[in-house]
């Protein structure tokens, strides 16, 4: 049993000899354990609250409302009412010590948390099974002192109510193919079949409700959308979803009347008898019947899931086997530098084939319960480097667990328990400020060398009965370009000088429609649209509104049939003589995707002033220096401080990027980055454009023969 499961449900033993009360008391406490017990917490607080004499002179009644308090996640109800039971000398019950340190703990008040635990622990006798898992908590309040002033390059926030609810969501898998869907699971009020007993039986009474898969969209910034996948993938036992393929045709998912034993389907859409859609057992090294229903499955030849099978180094391993020729090998043991004494589980290996992100419990690095460490495959050595803990806001003093990161390479989901959450288990995103490597690397991997094979389906569907073509994208070849290639500018309409500013992307209807045909008519061409604002009092606020308004123009080109990925869209600062400060005016810049031939400028006004023209950032090879990423507009003073501030956005990506500078040269970029980390900024980072595109560093080998300089950037 979980330890801190052990200890959250140990009052229950203290309870029945604690009684001293007759009649209807005693039985209503008795209900109340009872409820507790089965986590029905809304349950045992309503028997407790609906007696008087409970609630104020009744001891134990009291201490089990608070207890009932704390798992509703009323932390600072419960520290009241167990406040009120005694003082610093003297308690009722032994186990309000230990209920004032979970709650202490919950609010990262770690120092507070650790001395409670510790007078615990002067209560339990020597041979109790206790002491061990209250001193684990101890040394996990330890590590909590040493990393909750790390500095973390990360922004996390819960996915909201539209997605959580006040019972348990869990095991977040976003999808391959589409930036604003995610997938995920949850045992929740009204899921298929009911409320059911540890057998599967119907059970009003004592039931309840088992796992279901859910999916969800994004739209307007915000999750919601929320939809139970089809009927015959939920059923009246638990799904868990564990996996999607990379091209989406095929999703992996458990099954079984417990959480811990079952069986692991394939649903690959394919017709069964009668139009019926079927799934099949998958055929692996898992023995789902032993509790080995986590597992994270790359490339599909590659499998790493978490085991308590014989051998390991205890509790829950992770394991890796390999697909070769058709056949799984026998799994390894990822061996000692990832697998510890206690429990590692829920694994996800990054597309560069050597990040791991994993959870663990172990109190020598652990703050909580289960954190989410990271680990990298060193291939010289052959060995993995020791877990780091990313720290707070990544982890918590609840249980972290389930993480993935999400194909745009800034954005992760992952599944907790912390106390300011709608339930037990809510889901979490998590926008990080650095890119986290996700293209293959072309020095060894841990993966094994052997090509991925393709599932062979009937129907082409994304795993929630979405239709979905596989597009087959070639390896990057440099096209011809013609030498009488007419320019752009010969055919687009000339605004009057009355709209000289006016970009809300209704005067410019005309000249849009243009660049959209222009576009497809010359699939070698990428556009850059820029809007230049023009406000030296609010930066921030202005680059954010006109953003807005190129992409308000590039929404429409992409519903011309214009593909996203070939339209880069930014604000930058500028200056000019117009009297209106804070208006935009948009430049749209056409550039070859080989990069071979200059690029042509084309406004959406008529006699551009020159100083809009920012020269700086229109260099082949430009660096500049992230300094945040955000949702909404920048309100600090950098943008005041510094040149060439400017926001960005890419397809696929739900925030913002702001950069400052303008450099030719790696040494310049740099040497500005340690003046910004000089002022604090030390999460600022480099940026390289290459042919007015952001150029991530995955594919920035590619261009070191057109410029040399990169070799700079690379070797650091």
């Amino acid at each position: 049993m979980n330890v801190r499961l052990l200890l959250s449900l140990l009052m229950f033993c203290f309870a029945a000899g604690a009684l001293s009360a007759q009649g209807s008391a005693a039985d209503l406490k008795k209900r109340a354990r009872d409820f507790l017990s089965q986590g029905k917490y809304t349950e045992a607080k309503a028997v407790i609250s609906s007696s008087r004499e409970l609630t104020r002179d009744d001891k134990e009644g009291r201490f089990l409302l608070a207890v009932a308090n704390y798992h509703l996640n009323l932390l600072d109800e419960s520290l009241q009412q167990l406040r009120a039971l005694g003082d610093q000398d003297r308690y009722p019950f032994p186990e309000c010590r230990l209920y004032l340190g979970k709650i202490y703990h919950a609010r990262h008040e770690f120092a507070e948390a650790g001395r409670q635990y510790k007078k615990y622990l002067k209560t339990l006798s020597a041979s109790s099974p206790l002491r061990r898992a209250v001193w684990n908590e101890v040394k996990r309040c330890n590590n909590g002192m040493e990393l909750q002033f790390k500095t973390s390059p990360v922004f996390v926030e819960n996915l909201g109510a539209q997605i959580n609810s006040s019972d348990d969501e869990f095991g977040p898998v976003p999808s391959p193919t589409f930036m604003d869907r995610l997938y995920f699971s949850s045992i929740r009020k009204g899921n298929a079949g009911g409320l059911r007993d540890e057998r599967g039986n119907p059970d009003d009474l004592k039931g309840r409700y088992f796992s279901d898969m859910f999916s969800a969209r994004l739209s307007g910034g915000q999750w919601g959308q929320v939809q139970a996948l089809p009927y015959h993938l939920n059923s009246p036992r638990h799904e868990v979803l564990a996996d999607i393929n990379a091209l989406g045709n095929a999703m992996f998912y458990f099954k079984g009347l417990s959480l811990q034993k079952g069986e692991i389907l394939i649903d690959t859409f394919r017709q069964g008898g009668a139009s019926v859609l079927t799934s099949d057992p998958f055929i692996g090294p898992l023995n789902p019947l032993e509790g080995e229903v986590s597992f994270h499955l790359f490339n599909d030849t590659l499998l790493i899931f978490s085991s308590a099978r014989a051998g390991g180094f205890g509790g829950y391993d992770l394991y890796r086997s390999s697909k070769i020729n058709g056949r799984w090998n026998t799994p390894e043991n990822l061996g000692p530098e990832i697998n510890s004494a206690f429990d590692e589980t829920t694994p996800c290996l990054l597309r560069d084939g050597r990040t791991l992100f994993f959870s663990s419990n172990n109190s020598s690095g652990s703050i909580g319960g289960m954190d989410i460490f990271k680990s990298v495959w060193n291939p010289r050595i052959k060995k993995w480097a020791a877990p780091e803990n990313p720290g707070i806001p990544i982890n918590s003093a609840a249980d972290d667990t389930h993480f993935r990161l999400s194909r745009d390479g800034f954005t992760a989901f992952f599944a907790s328990s912390r106390k300011d959450g709608f339930g037990m288990r809510d889901l979490y995103v998590a926008y990080f400020n650095d890119f986290l490597e996700l293209e293959p690397m072309t020095t060894t991997t841990y993966t094994p060398p052997q090509p991925a094979p393709n599932v062979t389906t009937g129907t082409q569907r994304i795993a929630v009965s979405e239709p979905v073509s596989v597009t087959v994208v070639p390896a990057k070849t440099t096209p011809a370009v013609q030498e009488e290639q007419p320019r752009a500018a010969a055919t687009w309409p000339v605004l009057k000088k009355a709209e000289l500013l006016k970009t809300d992307g209704n005067a410019h209807a005309a000249a849009i429609k243009a660049a959209a045909d222009y576009l497809k008519a010359n699939p070698a061409l990428r556009l850059s649209l820029t809007a230049f604002v023009n406000s030296p009092e609010a930066p921030g606020a202005a680059l954010f509104n006109g953003i807005g308004h190129a992409e308000a123009a590039a929404a429409r080109m992409v519903r011309m049939g214009v593909s996203p990925d070939r339209i880069f869209v930014r604000a930058a600062s500028a200056k000019w003589d117009e009297p209106t400060a804070g208006a935009s005016v948009l430049l749209m810049r056409w550039t070859p995707e080989s990069g071979q031939s200059a690029p042509e400028y084309v406004s959406l006004q008529k006699q551009l002033p020159q100083a809009v023209y920012n020269a700086a950032l229109e260099a082949p090879l430009l660096y500049k220096v992230q300094v945040t990423s955000l949702k909404s507009a920048y309100a600090g003073d950098l943008l005041t401080k510094f040149p060439d501030g400017m926001v960005e956005k890419s397809h696929g990506v739900d925030f913002y990027r702001y950069t400052l500078g303008a450099f030719t040269t790696f040494s310049a970029a740099d040497q500005f980055k340690k003046q910004l980390a000089a002022r604090g900024q030390t999460n600022a980072f480099i940026t390289v454009y290459v042919h007015g595109f952001r150029t991530e560093r995955s594919a920035i080998q590619s261009y070191v023969s057109d410029f040399p300089d990169l070799r700079n950037y690379l070797g650091n």
